[in-house]
């Protein structure tokens, strides 16, 4: 499991460590490609981002539920975040719902990259893992 897990992470480009304290890693919170836009860009990085706001829930990382959370959002032709939505969820696992859609909603203002701009639909899935040495600590 450990090994699918890791071989997974390796292939997925937006691929960032979470942990609830700077300390650990006992969680993993990784996205699959993310489309880029002729209209807008994330400001900064985004994986530090995800880092720095996600928050594996505890009683998600207590029944221990994972899985990948689909997050629906458009971007504004001001660059605001807006309609965020679950397309698709994880089985029990309504906190990480939330927490994505929390996450997602709370994104600084988008960055034009073209003259003109216009409004734009991203899909982002969000997956929630917990590492096998966490799993021990319980």
């Amino acid at each position: 499991m450990k090994t699918i897990l890791i071989s997974c992470l390796i292939l997925l480009p937006l691929t960032c460590l979470l942990a609830q304290h700077p300390a650990t890693d006992d969680y993993l919170v990784s996205t699959k490609d993310f489309p880029s836009s002729p209209y807008f860009k994330f400001p900064g990085d985004l994986h530090k981002y995800l880092n720095d706001s996600i928050v594996y829930p505890k009683n998600a990382f207590d029944s221990n539920i994972q899985g990948t959370v689909y997050v629906s959002f458009m971007i504004e032709k001001s660059g605001i975040v807006d309609s965020v939505k679950v397309i698709k969820g994880v089985e029990r696992g309504s906190s990480l719902e939330m927490e994505a859609v929390r996450v997602v909603s709370n994104m600084p203002k988008w960055i034009p990259t073209a003259n003109k701009t216009e409004r734009t639909k991203y899909n982002l899935p969000v997956k929630f893992a917990i590492n096998d040495s966490a799993k021990m600590k319980k």
